[in-house]
Formats: structure tokens, C-alpha cells, sequence
């Protein structure tokens, strides 16, 4: 649906003229596009928590308690408002990662609800297997979606880690446990919000109305 045909130096959608409601209704179709962010921004060591604002993530870091299971109610501590970045061979895509300083734990707070979240974990090798964990927040911090995994991979595969609810949520938290770990090519998914949506539908079928015509 949000793909164009380019015709004649103008944009068309599958044969529609881009009329101001159409473009809406595209913008509402393509809302829910999941948002990748490469960590290319970071310079070495620290950095703004809410320099991916405009992304529509904020980052801040503390010590969580490890080990978490779904229901668990997480007793966030004081976080401070930073992400701390290191380039060179730990990152995948293509240069940088970005970590929570020492054991502290990342907290991801997004704009807008999302859906899902993924994320790689730093290639660092050779290394102890120490386990790590991605933990999806309701508003309550109540964990509704985890994920666990080993640190010591070297493949995506391995590396790779990701959380979904069908109950949207606004936090998610990258659990280090035992030693500092990088995490590389987050992506997450926002919900589309009710009048974006409404307007897009009612956009599309006023112009499929239009068409009949």
C-alpha cells in the first residue's frame, strides 16, 4: 500500500492522483513501520538519554534487580538520562554500539506505545556466556513480555533478541546481569494513534468514492 508507480514526473497510488486526503490515508497505512536505530549518533562514552527523541526513544540507565519472570513488578532505581556508545569491531551496523556503563540495566521509554522491540547484542569474543535479558514494561512496570539469552554469541542468530505483546507498552529494559553488554540495530514498533488511523481510513474511502465516480 505505500509503495508508488512514478509517472511522468508525478506520484500516483496504484493508479490514484496523490490528493491531499490520499497522502493522509497513506501516512496512516505506513504508521506502524517499525523504527531501526544503528546507535551511528553516539560518540564514545556518554551521551544524551533523549538523543533519539526525535526517533521516539529515550535512554537511561540503572541497576535493575536480574532475573526477572513474567508478572514481576520491577522497582526501578534513580536512572540517570544517558547512553553510553563504543566503536569498533563490537557493533554490526556498521560502526557503533551503545551500552548502559558497567552492570546497569538500559531503559528504554518510547513516545508512542509500541508493539515490539528487537535488538542485537554486541559480538564481543571470547567471552563467558552470562545471560541477558530484554523485558517489556506495562505502565505499572509490570513485566508483560521477555526474552533471555546468552552474551557470548558471534552470529545474528545468536545475537539477536526480541519482545512483542498484543497489549501495546511504552518501556522496555535491556537486563545486563553480570558485566557491561552493547546492544546494536534496536527497532521497535509504534501503534498508530486512533485519529491517525480513523483519518487515514476515512481519507481512503472518500477517495475510493471519489474514483467511482
Amino acid at each position: 500500500m505505500c509503495r508508488e508507480v512514478r509517472r511522468n514526473g508525478r506520484a500516483w497510488v496504484k493508479g490514484m492522483q496523490r490528493t491531499p486526503l490520499v497522502v493522509l490515508a497513506l501516512a496512516a497505512s505506513c504508521a506502524a513501520s517499525a523504527v531501526t536505530i544503528d546507535f551511528e549518533l553516539l560518540n564514545t562514552g556518554s551521551n544524551p538519554g533523549n538523543l533519539y527523541s526525535a526517533q521516539g526513544v529515550l535512554f537511561s540507565y540503572g541497576a535493575v534487580t536480574s532475573g526477572l519472570n513474567l508478572g514481576d513488578v520491577v522497582s526501578l532505581p534513580a536512572m540517570t538520562a544517558a547512553i553510553y556508545g563504543s566503536k569498533g569491531p563490537l557493533a554490526w551496523s556498521p560502526t557503533t554500539v551503545g551500552y548502559a556503563p558497567g552492570t546497569n540495566d538500559l531503559l528504554m521509554t518510547f513516545a508512542t506505545p509500541v508493539t515490539s522491540v528487537s535488538l542485537l547484542t554486541d559480538r564481543f569474543s571470547p567471552e563467558g556466556a552470562d545471560r541477558v535479558q530484554l523485558v517489556a514494561l506495562d505502565d505499572s512496570f509490570t513485566v508483560i513480555a521477555l526474552a533471555s539469552a546468552q552474551d557470548n554469541g558471534t552470529t545474528y542468530a545468536a545475537n539477536f533478541m526480541s519482545v512483542s505483546s498484543a497489549t501495546p507498552f511504552r518501556y522496555a529494559l535491556f537486563v545486563a546481569t553480570t558485566e557491561q553488554e552493547g546492544i546494536d540495530d534496536l527497532s521497535f514498533t509504534p501503534v498508530p494513534e486512533p485519529f491517525t488511523v480513523a483519518l487515514g481510513l476515512g481519507g481512503l474511502a472518500l477517495a475510493a468514492r471519489r474514483r467511482r465516480r
